[in-house]
């Protein structure tokens, strides 16, 4: 005897257009309108959006005065190679060095000889010229070695100023990208934990595997829909964090080879700073893609609740790192690239999560398919 309103037929039929439409898709769809949006995954996306778009870095590199030599050095070689010419430069600079040297020894002696040579104000621009270029110095022989360092791997090195660079990608960075790696892990946690505990939950999983082909082909599908889920996560957070530390650096030339930074000499192929940036979203990509591999595994072998809490338990040794209270071991730091070429470890940790992974990819399908369950 309920009055059914227009608003009500309204929901009705366009429920009923979309499962006519849902009907109709492909089993990956499928899956990924049950990840992102049956189970609501598709808020904890939006909520991750909305975190990464207010909490970037704001401010990038300050100029240094003390690196005012250095400055003046990389703007007058600036694109330049190995060549007589970038040595006279050097040169000049040495002997630049030399002369403010010799001239603070020089207002020294006289000053402890009491004589009136010299007044206090050229005692103090001869002490500060000579902390300039002591300074500048250490840093165009810095420069110097790494196109010296270059020539020898037959790479081209050129004069390029490293400061904006190696700041942006340096320690002002390591807490940041914590945060941003452990809020991906988070959210890839949340969005597919569910992915086999759910369907145990709800009884789907004897009807599924009584089906034609439901134990491969469903595998294989939420396979897929994992990977691509896990690509997504990636691409929101990942790509627009770069986007806005470029922008607040203002980095403008992106083709400039990375190994021109003296930070980066280590980079074996020679690629832009460009490439480099792409190769370490990718990277992280494919991280991200073995973390989800390990959580698979935990929802084929735990029910609903325990598959959620036993995954977000991976994340626990980070979170204790982040508070001080530990040096971490987490399946979040191998997300830390740029902590972790800094750590000296490189991305051996990286390496052997990819592994992990791979195996836990390997053993979720074979309990899926073989045992069916």
């Amino acid at each position: 005897g309920k009055k059914i309103t227009l608003f009500s037929k309204l929901k009705y039929k366009l429920t009923a257009w979309c499962q006519s439409v849902l009907s109709h898709m492909p089993v990956l769809v499928m899956e990924l309108y049950k990840l992102l949006w049956v189970k609501k995954g598709i808020v904890v996306l939006a909520i991750a959006v909305v975190i990464v778009s207010n909490t970037g870095i704001k401010k990038g590199y300050t100029y240094d005065s003390d690196l005012a030599v250095a400055m003046k050095y990389y703007s007058e070689a600036k694109d330049m190679q190995l060549s007589d010419e970038l040595s006279d430069i050097v040169y000049r600079y040495e002997q630049e060095s030399e002369y403010w040297n010799d001239r603070l020894k020089q207002i020294n002696t006289a000053f402890a000889n009491e004589t009136k040579e010299f007044t206090r104000e050229d005692m103090n621009e001869a002490t500060m010229q000579v902390s300039l270029y002591k300074k500048g110095l250490e840093e165009i022989h810095r420069n110097i070695n790494n196109l010296e360092y270059l020539k020898g791997k037959n790479i081209t090195g050129e004069v390029t100023m490293p400061f904006a660079v190696e700041e942006m990608l340096g320690e002002k960075l390591y807490s940041h990208e914590a945060v941003y790696g452990l809020l991906a892990v988070i959210v890839l946690i949340f969005i597919i934990f569910s992915i086999v505990s759910g369907e145990k939950k709800q009884n789907m999983l004897i009807s599924i595997h009584t089906a034609k082909r439901g134990r491969l082909s469903w595998c294989m599908m939420k396979l897929c829909a994992v990977l691509i889920v896990s690509i997504c996560i990636g691409v929101v957070i990942f790509i627009p964090d770069i986007v806005n530390i470029t922008r607040v650096y203002k980095i403008d030339d992106m083709q400039t080879a990375i190994q021109n930074y003296p930070r980066f000499s280590f980079v074996p192929i020679k690629m832009s700073l460009m490439a480099y940036l792409i190769c370490n979203i990718i990277w992280k990509l494919v991280l991200l893609m073995a973390i989800a591999g390990i959580v698979v595994l935990i929802s084929t072998m735990s029910g609903y609740v325990l598959s959620l809490v036993v995954s977000l338990a991976l994340v626990l040794p980070q979170l204790l790192y982040m508070l001080g209270f530990m040096y971490y071991i987490s399946i979040v730091s191998p997300l830390l690239v740029e902590e972790n070429w800094g750590r000296g470890i490189n991305q051996l940790n990286g390496i052997m999560l990819v592994a992990a992974g791979l195996v836990c990819w390997v053993i979720s399908v074979r309990r899926i398919v073989k045992k069916g369950h």
